[in-house]
């Protein structure tokens, strides 16, 4: 009976190392899983916040891009207003000098005109005998002095060797 008992006690041992065991190993197959788990917690604690950094970013990027988007679209809407007005002022200036050289070139043809018609209007006698260099009519001066109207309008003189 010594041996049975001796036995069982020896059964009991196995079979609380092995339940020991067995418990430690189910433990630690248990403190793993809830490792793992609080690892991914924490991979999703930071992904989260990761994503949310770059949310921020983004819209942080997307209000600079708007507000030099439209910083650069009042500068040219300036730009163009001031060379529409360059444009126009210089339009005046042109045309305001055209104006003045017009009624300038208008004033030199009339003087011409005037002067021309004047030359022309001669009371002086022609001299039918005579006749300019391109066949123009040989006036006689109240001094005598023969002369033909060019083609300016001018009275050129002939000289005696000329004739």
């Amino acid at each position: 009976m010594k041996q049975v008992k001796f036995l069982v006690s020896a059964a009991i041992v196995v079979v609380l190392l092995f339940g020991q065991q067995s418990f430690a190993a189910q433990a630690d197959t248990k403190a793993k899983t809830e490792a793992k788990k609080e690892v991914k917690k924490e991979g999703k604690v930071k992904k989260e916040k990761a994503e949310a950094k770059g949310t921020a970013i983004k819209k942080e990027g997307k209000a600079k891009a708007e507000t030099k988007g439209a910083t650069a679209k009042k500068e040219v809407a300036e730009k163009k207003e001031k060379a529409e007005v360059t444009g126009a002022s210089m339009k005046k200036e042109g045309k305001a000098k055209a104006e003045a050289k017009g009624a300038t070139t208008k004033k030199e043809v009339s003087e011409k005109k005037d002067k021309a018609e004047s030359a022309v209007k001669t009371t002086d006698a022609v001299d039918p005998k005579l006749h300019g260099p391109n066949g123009e009519s040989v006036h006689t001066g109240p001094r005598g002095g023969k002369y033909y109207i060019n083609k300016n309008g001018n009275k050129s003189y002939i000289t005696p060797d000329s004739k």
